[in-house]
């Protein structure tokens, strides 16, 4: 299994948004994102990314709260220290997403966050 660029912008924004709180909402998740990349997720970027991150075991979702697990913060603690600036985060991610080779392509998971709550949210930070 491959990882897109945007599964590496994806862990990077979940990153981002999970600094104050253990979790983040997809109104974080959309607006970090933004920030980060100057470009807003897609329904298919999320969802797979999203699913990708699930199967490595790197995030969880419950009730549309996403947070990162242990097991990302266990393999991402032994790549070293991650660079402060964001371009250099994303490409110490994507690296780190690449260092991962053991995702499994079939494993099937969950995502409980559906395309109509995803488009419904972007929405919503479009007419702030």
């Amino acid at each position: 299994m491959n990882w897109n660029s945007s599964d590496a912008w994806l862990l990077q924004t979940i990153m981002q948004s999970t600094i104050r709180n253990s979790t983040a909402d997809l109104s974080a998740i959309i607006s970090v994102g933004d920030y980060i990349n100057h470009a807003i997720f897609n329904w298919e970027e999320f969802r797979d990314g999203m699913e990708n991150l699930l199967r490595a075991k790197y995030v969880k979702e419950n009730k549309g709260a996403i947070s990162l697990t242990a097991t990302f913060h266990k393999d991402y603690k032994a790549m070293g220290k991650a660079p402060k600036s964001m371009n250099k985060e994303y490409e110490f991610v994507q690296a780190f997403l690449q260092a991962k080779t053991t995702l499994l392509e079939g494993e099937k998971v969950k995502l409980n966050i559906g395309e109509k709550d995803f488009k419904l949210a972007v929405d919503k930070y479009l007419k702030r």
